[in-house]
């Protein structure tokens, strides 16, 4: 594991905070901001240790600079997190003081990092930060889930015809069914595909009677035997070893920071002869709907994040042509962005 010297090497900064009232410990870190403030989720999870928290922070801050910059939207890229411990994660009302601990600590930033929702947070906590802070956007009703679970499926679709085929009757395993992986199944399943679900969390049974489809054991998620799979829990998902037990032919989902190793395992799955696209091209909905919105003051349809991520998996499909991986494509297209 990387010592917090490393990492704050790579970002424009990064912030350490502690509450001793509450027991808060929290990490934001901010990669680029040459495309305009930093924006990104806040993730509350549990962390071995502070030094881990941070490396998740920064990683996840990079990959949120580059969903910005691939998908032209005029932010930099950062991310919160918020270390979850045993005593936080069973008595509600202490983690909702360390989430207003939280929100004061974005208001010492001065404005810097705005935040929302991401693993873990919810529009419930979203909202407790926004006692103290007008820094946490995100509203209950909001059509942030919907929006990315649309990307998702518009870049499955991609996948999908660049290997010749059709979404429709192809197995396609969600693996977690939260916010956008629940929205996911529903919209994949209603364009003709033949779902399959897989979560840790009693909410992906019951989605899974709800729809009439197959519930797969969180511990055999990733070796089905299926056409595609859409990840959309915690990222950290692909190594050389998961990759090499693959038994699919796609793999587009919504959780960020997916590989292991970035581009070395990228290669990996171009090895293999599994089609891999980039989570921070496949889970841009949000970013985009977000954008739209602030400018137009109101909130705009679903379709417009889709129209957005369909025209930019397209590009980077099209760059892939040229011999790069859809992710080294994808990099390309964000650190050209990155410099405009």
């Amino acid at each position: 594991m990387a010592d917090l010297t490393e990492i704050a090497g790579r970002l424009e900064g990064l912030h350490l905070f502690r509450d001793q009232a509450s027991g808060l410990r929290a990490v934001i870190a901010v990669h680029d901001t040459r495309r305009g403030p930093p924006r990104g989720g806040t993730r509350l999870r549990a962390y071995a240790s502070l030094a881990e928290a941070a490396d998740d922070a920064a990683r996840l801050a990079q990959g949120m600079s580059y969903k910005f910059a691939v998908h032209g939207v005029p932010y930099g890229g950062g991310k919160g997190v918020i270390l979850q411990d045993e005593a936080g994660a069973k008595d509600r009302p202490l983690l909702e003081e360390r989430l207003r601990a939280y929100g004061r600590c974005l208001e010492r930033l001065g404005g810097h990092f705005a935040t929302g929702p991401d693993y873990g947070i919810s529009s419930r906590e979203v909202d407790v930060i926004r006692e103290v802070t007008s820094l946490a956007i995100g509203e209950h009703g909001s059509q942030a889930g919907p929006a990315t679970a649309a990307g998702v499926r518009v870049c499955l679709e991609a996948g999908f015809a660049r290997l010749g085929l059709e979404l429709a009757g192809r197995r396609i395993l969600v693996q977690g069914v939260g916010t956008v992986g629940g929205a996911l199944a529903r919209q994949l399943q209603a364009a003709g595909a033949s779902v399959l679900i897989s979560d840790p969390a009693p909410a992906g049974v019951a989605l899974a009677a709800e729809l009439g489809v197959d519930f797969v054991a969180p511990e055999d998620a990733l070796w089905a035997d299926v056409d595609a799979l859409a990840p959309c829990a915690v990222g950290g998902v692909f190594d050389g070893a998961t990759i090499a037990g693959l038994r699919c032919r796609l793999v587009a989902g919504a959780a960020n920071d997916q590989l292991v190793g970035g581009a070395q395992a990228a290669d990996a799955f171009a090895e293999r002869g599994v089609l891999y696209l980039p989570d921070f091209v496949v889970n841009g909905g949000a970013a985009v709907l977000l954008t739209a919105r602030l400018e137009n003051g109101s909130e705009p349809e679903v379709e417009v994040a889709e129209a957005r991520i369909r025209a930019t998996i397209a590009e980077v499909l099209r760059r892939a042509d040229g011999g790069l991986t859809p992710y080294a494509a994808a990099v390309e297209l964000a650190e050209e962005r990155l410099g405009d």
